[in-house]
């Protein structure tokens, strides 16, 4: 389109909508203004009349109100008036012919009016007694003349101004259009070889000091050509050849990527679906190993592509919301069972006020801390490992979290202190045969832990073990709940005996405890909390008792009797932490036992124990799990994906919870389907084949506009920048996943959409909107 039209049609634009505005308004004030006066004019009148015609009513003088009619007559307005007397009796009545005939009916509003008579009527009374009431209709056809002559005038106003407004835009345009034409010309013959050229300039206006800048940028143009040329002859073949083996580069990652990628999420994804069915020890024995061995290849895979893309400068990160807590809770779990194995003390303290509500990358962070809790117990042969959380910083709506994760394993010698966090470098070169690994994970590491706005640095010495330090930086949500505003006081005044010989691990419960305002009575052996139970009876009986399933001195069963004997009673009040996980414990069986957690203590699951003991509920139900929280039933979604392993792992993932899917193979499918069909979501892969996931979505959001209707969509990607962020919004998506789809994440997206559809329903309701 021509700069002069655009120029036009914006300032036509414009001005139209401001004088359709202007128009708008006062028609709108004309017509509210008229209506008042007519309400007015007619209420006074018919009062009038009702005051003047009072004693004539009550008398039933019919002579009189017969006068006063053919006095009031000659005033053009009054469409009729009518004088009613008691039993509905008409004593009196003129007007003009449609006046006369007019059934009577109130109006209140100028366009109520049907039969263009305003119908207004006065009630004569005296002493409380109603003798009867005058009715009054004044035509309306002066005020309905009066606006359609204003309507008329303002919109020939407006039409002046926008023919006026064309004009001044046509000349504007032609004006500007010339300059830019001057410029173009210059610009062109730049293009095309000859430097000298130059634009004239006139005037000091901003046209004038953009052609005095053009003019500038030709010198200096001119005055670096010549050492340029050069030089770019020089570079040119060079440039070409490392260009080449930069984009081979590209794409062979690219194909890797892609064709590794695929086949091992199908493969992870069909294991994960199978470990959840019914198997035999044996099946479940090498479907472990299966899995483990595939975990252990995407670790590799993913360092060499990760070290490739910061290499290029393309590492990516996401700008997802995401729950802290429940991101590290699996990971941390896992490696737990692994120290386990290896008979290593694994200790866990996260700080009271780190909040769980945070935006940012959760994959990068899990990425990190799988590289330093793999190489913590890799390298650590005894003793214990140590993972601290607390916040570093926070600011607004920035947090900054600090993470160190301490080991007492082999250490890093000072001649190794200054390489170790640099690609292929390991403390020793007989580690990578002794240990394994790439010796990648710590350069990446360091790397992605600066994307995350953070760094990575440690305190080591050989064969004293290494304390790593990690801080990342992320958002804080809107709708952010601190860890104090989850639990608030619900747990105050309670009391809790702990028999825990761990000093540290003791150390790490009474925060948490501190935190839930209970109050704690520790005892590092089997003899002094008997001895405390037996001399404080009531105490015992009402009190929830945390046990260590590590207390020296006694068998675990024989502890139990005899915390049951000391207590005398034989409610379940012990609360087992094992290093079993609670899953794999049949509380019931053992005498005493109201629930067992991991050994592996977590704020959150130790709460939900405490308050289901005191609560008397079941021990296992997590209270502040939004996504256990939602409403729970059948939904049926939509699942567009073109890759055909993606769509089985996604529809045996979803059927498993309940929840009925139907494949699309493409966003055009889509559309076709959701015109015969409705569902209640849609996972909408963004990369397919054709038609993409943003494309499909803006279309079926206009469809769903015309229909309004709507359908929440969920969109799978393989990353979430920023701008990808603003971009689905844009086309109306209302939460991602990333690939490979992820049972929790899906499960804690699919659960946030129900929640916020629920506190819409919620809002509507209140608010009265059906």
């Amino acid at each position: 389109m021509p700069f002069r039209l655009k120029t036009i049609l914006g300032i036509a634009l414009i001005e139209g909508i401001i004088l359709s505005i202007l128009i708008f308004l006062a028609l709108f004030f004309i017509k509210a203004s008229s209506e008042l006066e007519l309400k007015e004019h007619a209420t006074s009148t018919v009062n009038l009349f009702a005051t003047a015609l009072q004693d004539a009513v009550i008398t039933t003088d019919l002579d009189t109100i017969n006068s006063f009619l053919q006095e009031v007559k000659k005033n053009r307005e009054l469409a009729y008036v009518r004088v009613i007397g008691t039993d509905s009796i008409i004593l009196g009545e003129l007007g003009n012919e449609r006046g006369v005939d007019n059934t009577f009916k109130p109006d209140f509003k100028l366009e109520n009016v049907d039969d263009n008579t305003f119908d207004v009527s006065a009630s004569i009374s005296e002493a409380g007694t109603q003798f009867g009431r005058i009715e009054l209709g004044i035509s309306a056809d002066v005020i309905t003349e009066y606006l359609l002559n204003a309507r008329g005038k303002i919109i020939y106003v407006a039409i002046v101004g926008m023919v006026l407004s064309a004009l001044f835009s046509f000349f504007l345009g032609s004006y500007l259009l010339k300059q830019l034409k001057k410029l173009e010309e210059a610009a062109g013959m730049i293009l095309s070889g000859d430097y000298t050229h130059k634009i004239e300039v006139k005037g000091n206006d901003e046209i004038a000091k953009t052609a005095l800048s053009f003019n500038k940028m030709v010198d200096k143009l001119n005055e670096t050509f010549a050492n340029m040329k050069i030089e770019i002859l020089e570079r040119k073949k060079a440039t070409e050849t490392a260009e080449a083996a930069n984009l081979a580069k590209s794409q062979f990652l690219a194909n890797m990527s892609h064709e590794i990628r695929t086949p091992m999420n199908g493969i992870i994804g069909i294991t994960a679906l199978m470990l959840h069915s019914d198997l035999t020890e044996k099946q479940r024995k090498y479907l472990l190993i299966t899995k483990t061995s595939s975990d252990n290849l995407m670790v590799i895979i993913n360092d060499i592509l990760d070290i490739s893309k910061i290499e290029s400068g393309k590492i990516e990160v996401d700008y997802v919301d995401f729950n802290f807590r429940d991101t590290l809770d699996d990971l941390l779990d896992l490696y737990s069972l692994h120290a386990s194995e290896k008979a290593l003390d694994f200790f866990l303290s996260i700080s009271p006020d780190v909040p769980d509500m945070l935006i940012g990358d959760p994959g990068r962070l899990r990425q990190i801390l799988i590289n330093l809790l793999s190489n913590a117990i890799k390298f650590t042969h005894q003793g214990y490992i140590d993972v601290d959380i607390k916040i570093e910083s926070i600011e607004e709506k920035r947090i900054v979290i600090n993470i160190m994760i301490g080991d007492t394993g082999i250490g890093i010698s000072n001649e190794k202190r200054d390489v170790i966090l640099e690609p292929f470098m390991q403390a020793d070169n007989t580690m990578s045969k002794k240990y394994g690994g790439t010796g990648l994970g710590l350069s990446i590491s360091a790397e992605l832990a600066c994307l995350l706005g953070g760094r990575l640095w440690f305190d080591s010495m050989e064969g004293m073990g290494s304390k790593f330090h990690l801080t990342v930086a992320f958002d804080l949500q809107d709708k952010i709940t601190e860890y104090q505003a989850c639990y608030s006081n619900q747990l105050e005044n309670k009391s809790v005996l702990v028999l825990e010989k761990n000093e540290k691990q003791s150390f790490i419960v009474e925060k948490y405890l501190n935190s839930f305002n209970v109050k704690s009575f520790f005892f590092e052996t089997p003899g002094k909390a008997l001895a405390f139970l037996k001399s404080n009876q009531e105490l015992s009986r009402s009190a929830a008792i945390l046990v260590s399933d590590r207390m020296p001195g006694m068998e675990g069963d024989v502890l139990l009797k005899q915390i049951e004997v000391a207590g005398q009673h034989h409610d379940k009040n012990v609360i087992l932490t094992s290093d079993i996980v609670q899953s794999e414990v049949n509380a019931s069986t053992r005498n005493g036992v109201f629930c067992a957690i991991s050994r592996l203590v977590k704020d959150r699951e130790l709460f939900n124990s405490l308050l289901a003991y005191f609560k008397g509920t079941q021990a296992e139900k997590i209270l502040f799990s939004p996504v256990q929280q939602a409403e729970k039933h059948r939904l049926k979604i939509l699942l567009v994906e073109d890759e055909l392993l993606n769509q089985q792992v996604a529809v045996s993932i979803l059927s498993s919870w309940g929840h009925f899917a139907r494949v699309a193979n493409n966003g055009m499918e889509a559309l076709n389907i959701l015109k015969m069909e409705r569902f209640d979501l849609i996972l909408m892969d963004l990369q397919m084949p054709g038609m993409d996931g943003l494309q499909a979505t803006q279309l079926i959001r206009e469809r769903e506009r015309r229909e309004n209707e709507y359908t929440p969509v969920i969109a799978v990607t393989a990353h979430a920048l920023k701008g990808d962020r603003d971009r689905c919004l844009s086309a109306g998506i209302d939460d991602y996943v990333t690939k490979p789809i992820r049972g929790k994440e899906l499960h804690d997206a699919i659960g946030r959409l129900e929640l916020k559809q629920q506190a819409v329903a919620a809002s509507d309701s209140s608010s009265g909107k059906s």
